[in-house]
């Protein structure tokens, strides 16, 4: 923390991006905290809100169309397939339900199913790879994901920073 709390702000805004294409990537790290406590101390050292908006944003959403480029690829199976080989088999069959969920709304509710499962914990790991394997157009994707992103962590962000501050 003493280390993070001497990082110029603008180092902060690249560990900010960097936390949230993690967290897109990997689900397995808790990036809204990350990004929580980075934009936290980017108040301290004088960050501003658009900025930090921007950095989460951008990150979350790079992290996602990767799943979504990997989805489209491989398939979302092979994906849940791929934790499994590295131990990770209660995230496998988890993540295999929500695929499953993913797939029913999407056929219901259409580009609106997309949207509201980028803000359910979980879910929003899922989702990209799922859209990827439904061959949900590419700038469907990314509109839906900048939009629903922007808000989520727009709200992270914003109270972060007045905390920090």
């Amino acid at each position: 923390m003493s280390w993070l709390s001497g990082v110029p702000v603008g180092a902060l805004y690249g560990l900010i991006f960097l936390a949230s294409l993690i967290e897109g990537v990997l689900p397995i790290m808790p990036g809204d905290v990350a990004a929580a406590l980075l934009a936290f101390l980017a108040a301290r050292a004088g960050g501003q809100l658009l900025p930090t908006i921007v950095m989460v944003t951008a990150g979350s959403i790079a992290g996602s169309l990767v799943m979504w480029w990997l989805g489209r690829r491989f398939g979302a199976e092979w994906m849940t397939h791929q934790l499994g080989r590295f131990g990770l088999l209660r995230a496998e069959s988890q993540l295999e339900k929500a695929e499953h969920k993913i797939e029913d709304a999407y056929q219901q509710y259409g580009w609106v199913a997309l949207f509201v499962s980028r803000f359910v914990p979980g879910l929003r790991a899922v989702v990209p790879a799922a859209a990827g394997a439904l061959s949900v157009p590419f700038w469907e994707v990314t509109l839906i994901f900048t939009v629903a992103s922007g808000i989520w962590n727009g709200t992270i962000a914003r109270l972060a920073l007045r905390v920090g501050a």
